[in-house]
C-alpha cells in the first residue's frame, strides 16, 4: 500500500474495523495514537470495531495499521458497511412487528366508534 500525497489526503476517508477493543479507554487509545501519527477526525466505536479516519499529509495507510497493531488490536479492511445483509436481516423483524402490531391498533381505531374489543380491555387475557 502506497504513501497517500498531500493532495488525496484532504478528500480521502479510510474505513477500517479494529477488533479486540472491549472498552471505551481502548477506543481512546487507539484515537489518540492515530491522532498523534497525524490523522483527522478520527472516529472509532469499541463497540462495532467501525474507525473511520482521514489520514495526515505524511501518513499511509500502512502506517497508520501498523500504529493500531502496536497496541495490540487486529486491522481489518473489511467493508464496514453492507446494507443488504443488514437490511435483508430486519425484514423478518419488521413484519412480525406489523402482525403483532396490527390487531391492537385497529381495535383501538373502532373504540371511537363504539366497537369495543373485550379481549383487549380484559388484562387476564
Amino acid at each position: 500500500m502506497s504513501e497517500i500525497n498531500v493532495a488525496e489526503a484532504a478528500v480521502c476517508t479510510i474505513e477500517m474495523r479494529v477488533s479486540g477493543m472491549s472498552c471505551t479507554s481502548c477506543s481512546e487509545g487507539v484515537r489518540r495514537a492515530l491522532v498523534r501519527d497525524g490523522a483527522q477526525s478520527v472516529q472509532i466505536d469499541h463497540v462495532s470495531g467501525e474507525l473511520i479516519f482521514e489520514p495526515g499529509p505524511q501518513q499511509s495507510l500502512d502506517s497508520a495499521r501498523v500504529t493500531i497493531e502496536k497496541l495490540g488490536y487486529q486491522v481489518s479492511e473489511a467493508a464496514l458497511h453492507q446494507p443488504e445483509a443488514y437490511h435483508s436481516g430486519l425484514n423478518w423483524v419488521v413484519w412480525v412487528c406489523m402482525v403483532l402490531t396490527f390487531p391492537m391498533l385497529f381495535a383501538h381505531l373502532l373504540m371511537p366508534l363504539g366497537l369495543h374489543i373485550a379481549a383487549f380491555h380484559n388484562p387476564w387475557v
